[in-house]
């Protein structure tokens, strides 16, 4: 495991849209006094991978979009000990849609997971 300053003479590859998660690292570097060095930002997560692959830098990346890579090798995933990033995520469906049994299944499951996580569930 890897601290924020182990990283502080790397350079940073990093998606060119603002986002809460970018923030967050941001955030997290500038409160532990950690040097953050943003060398390069790219529009997508396939080109910030290319990049990487090619040496130009390291960059932060969520691992569902990583596990080809991480599976055949080509990339390697550490884990940061000051670093908990969580991701909130949304389930739709049509309002009026008359849902499977899977599908309430699913949706009821989603929603115990919610209120055992203290996340909140707006229908």
């Amino acid at each position: 495991m890897a601290s924020v300053h182990d990283f502080g003479k790397e350079t940073f590859i990093a998606h060119s849209i603002n986002s809460p998660y970018r923030q967050q690292v941001i955030d997290l570097f500038a409160q532990l006094h950690a040097p953050l060095l943003i060398g390069i930002e790219l529009p997508t997560v396939e080109t910030i991978k290319k990049s990487v692959r090619l040496g130009i830098g390291i960059a932060f990346a969520p691992r569902m979009c990583l596990e080809d890579e991480l599976a055949r090798g080509e990339l390697v995933a550490v884990r940061i000990k000051e670093m908990r990033i969580q991701r909130e995520l949304r389930l739709v469906y049509r309002r009026h849609a008359r849902l499977s049994a899977a599908a309430q299944a699913f949706l009821l499951t989603a929603r115990e997971m919610a209120v055992v996580q203290g996340s909140g569930i707006r229908d």
